[in-house]
């Protein structure tokens, strides 16, 4: 019985061992050539898990990503060398989901997409001159354009309001000129 007892003691332990050595996670380290660290991560079972660091070679963090299982889930932030925020992303199982926004290096957002749960832009999406006004602003429904697509000069004034349905172009177009008056006119069949 104690012979047992000891033998399925060892059995347990080497069990526990070899399920530790699988699931052994480690630490991932890269720098630079002038020894400022550039990435810091981990890994588990050599696939990136948590959170993963990026940094440019003065050693000022550019990007932060999380991984589950090798692929990016959850969000992810990206930053000019100024500390400014650059990007902000969601991640799901590696798919680019939900809101992308990027911003300028003055802080202004560039641009804004809405993606669906199966990474396909769904909904609004909208672009920024440098200095903050409105270039473009549209929709999409199932990575097509849809919808009314109005786009804008960098004075502010519209240029052109555009119709699409499920990505073909319906309607009347319009295209204007920066003191708004009308350029010209297109018409397209439903």
């Amino acid at each position: 019985m104690i012979r047992n007892i000891i033998s399925l003691t060892i059995l347990i332990s080497f069990i526990a061992s070899c399920s530790m050595v699988l699931n052994k996670t480690k630490e991932y380290k890269e720098l630079y050539s002038n020894g400022e660290l550039k990435t810091v991560g981990t890994l588990k079972k050599n696939k990136k898990t948590g959170c993963w660091l990026y940094y440019n070679s003065n050693g000022v963090k550019i990007r932060e990503e999380n991984y589950i299982d090798d692929k990016l889930t959850g969000e992810a932030y990206s930053w000019y060398e100024n500390g400014q925020i650059q990007t902000f992303e969601k991640y799901h199982e590696g798919m680019l989901v939900d809101t992308f926004k990027v911003w300028n290096k003055n802080g202004k957002m560039s641009s804004l997409i809405v993606r669906g749960d199966n990474g396909v832009e769904n909904g609004v999406s909208k672009s920024w001159y440098p200095n903050g006004i409105l270039m473009q602003k549209g929709y999409f429904h199932n990575g097509l354009l849809d919808s009314v697509w109005e786009e804008y000069h960098d004075n502010g004034q519209l240029s052109s309001i555009k119709h699409y349905n499920k990505g073909d172009k319906v309607g009347k177009w319009i295209y204007l000129q920066e003191n708004g008056d009308t350029l010209k006119t297109e018409e397209y069949k439903d």
